[in-house]
């Protein structure tokens, strides 16, 4: 009779270990499945804080010496040109999957303000923000007005509804001189002459035609050249 009854307890103890055991593996899959939930909901802010970081950087860095003085006129930067070394040493420390090589910083000079771009390439993606700074022409200080923010998986073209839209002409001079792009207004006529030694410049070609009309969208031109 001591006999049955002791085996009855041991059941009901190994019973008992089960369930607690039981009890444990849910609790801990509940808790595993709310952890995974949140960090899935969860936004990563990790490119945009990126972004903000090196913007806010540029606008410090471009002065009267570094910033272009012709309207159209564009200059482009490494990342590791404006960034200091501390900074990119905190840079590389907190998101070093970023690709510098494909990264950059370009500024524009616009009528009345500058346009300054970065474009940054992050764990195989290319993000870029674009920041206008106005020119205040009494002290020829610089003035931050406002900031666009544009996130996506692939280079895109930029399109500012405030500012007056600019077409980018980019020059094939076909042994010539080496020519920078630059930005223009529309119906804006291109009238750059470019020189090679021992040919005469004879005209700006489009898809094997002369273009002398005005600029309306973004443009590759080629240079045309006779023997002298």
């Amino acid at each position: 009779m001591y006999q049955e009854e002791n085996n009855s307890f041991q059941w009901l103890k190994l019973i008992l270990r089960l369930v607690i055991v039981l009890l444990v593996v849910l609790l801990t899959l509940k808790f595993v499945f709310i952890i995974s939930s949140n960090s899935l909901g969860k936004k990563d802010t990790t490119f945009e804080n990126n972004l903000k970081y090196i913007d806010n950087i540029s606008k410090k860095f471009f002065n009267e010496k570094n910033i272009p003085k012709v309207i159209g006129e564009s200059k482009e930067y490494k990342i590791e040109d404006v960034l200091s070394k501390d900074q990119i040493d905190y840079m590389n420390k907190n998101y070093n999957k970023i690709d510098y090589e494909n990264s950059y910083i370009e500024v524009t000079r616009l009528e009345n303000e500058y346009q300054i771009k970065t474009l940054l390439t992050y764990n195989g993606e290319t993000n870029y923000i674009n920041s206008f700074v106005n020119i205040e022409k009494e002290n020829t200080t610089i003035k931050v007005s406002t900031t666009k923010i544009k996130t996506t998986k692939k280079k895109v073209t930029t399109k500012v509804a405030t500012t007056t839209k600019k077409f980018k002409v980019s020059f094939n001079t076909n042994g010539g001189e080496v020519l920078d792009d630059i930005y223009v207004k529309a119906n804006t006529k291109v009238t750059i002459i470019p020189k090679r030694e021992g040919y005469e410049f004879i005209g700006w070609y489009y898809n094997g035609e002369k273009f002398t009309k005005g600029i309306d969208a973004d443009y590759i031109l080629v240079a045309k050249w006779v023997k002298k």
